[in-house]
């Protein structure tokens, strides 16, 4: 019996370093997982990066004059760490060295501060930025604006922009498979304009930048262009492309025309 009692005792035994291992290791995997100091910095300034905006002509500009990063920490451990590691200002160096790599001219404040929050820190994304325009203006308004058909048949000849978002494409009504709407363009072109596809493009309004951006619709393999005097510029559907009054549109063989109400010229660059 005696001896039973011992097999007994060190299988329990090995169950529960067994269980310790498992358990243990799965909260190491856990704390692993967490989001160094470098790709906080990295992820920072690849948002930063994606908010430039262009003039033209080789000129770039954030439209902020500070950036605040708040970053998220699960204990007052990895607080401490965390401030350590964003006290030397290396952060604010990166974000400046983007900006002189990308020739912009701006040069924000940037700040870090490191709150212990256990659920925020246990997000996919452990931090968060908090953006600050120049002068802390609000932000513009939409202007008036107008899209009139050049050339392709249309029921809708011109269409004056009344919302942030205006979609082009082939139809007024883009259903799917069961017949339901998935889909409602504003200048829609006839279905026998089958070089255009009926989800093609999109102008969206950019309050960060003061004007409007075209984008090819992620499902459209055609795509987008923009004529510009004698410029095709091409437009991709993550950025788009910021267009100027009197810019064409070309959709397939859809034209477009651009304008702005009471503009005597290009409202913005690219």
């Amino acid at each position: 019996m005696e001896k039973v009692a011992r097999v007994i005792g060190k299988s329990l035994a090995d169950a529960e370093n067994l269980l310790t291992r498992v358990f243990g290791g799965l909260g190491k995997v856990s704390e692993s997982q967490e989001q160094s100091p470098i790709e906080i910095r990295q992820a920072v300034v690849r948002e930063v990066d994606d908010r430039i905006e262009s003039r033209g002509k080789g000129d770039f500009f954030l439209p902020f004059e500070k950036i605040e990063v708040q970053v998220f920490a699960p204990t007052p451990e990895r607080r401490d760490a965390l401030l350590a590691a964003f006290s030397n200002d290396t952060l604010e160096s990166e974000v400046l060295a983007l900006l002189t790599t990308r020739r912009c001219r701006t040069r924000p404040e940037v700040t870090v501060q490191v709150i212990e929050n256990p659920s925020l820190s246990a997000a996919d994304q452990p931090w968060s930025i908090k953006w600050i325009r120049q002068g802390d203006q609000p932000a513009p308004s939409r202007p008036k604006a107008v899209l009139k058909v050049l050339q392709g048949k249309s029921d809708t000849p011109e269409v004056a922009i009344e919302r942030d978002r205006v979609y082009l494409g082939r139809l007024k009504d883009v259903k799917d498979r069961r017949n339901g709407v998935v889909r409602r363009n504003d200048v829609a072109f006839d279905d026998s304009e089958t070089t255009i596809a009926r989800r093609h493009a999109m102008l969206v309004w950019s309050p960060d930048s003061g004007g409007f951006r075209l984008l090819n619709d992620p499902s459209n393999a055609l795509g987008t262009t923009i004529l510009r005097g004698g410029t095709v510029i091409q437009c991709d559907s993550v950025r788009g492309v910021q267009i100027q009054s009197a810019d064409e549109i070309a959709i397939g063989n859809g034209r477009v025309l651009f304008e702005l109400a009471n503009s005597s010229g290009p409202a913005s660059e690219p």
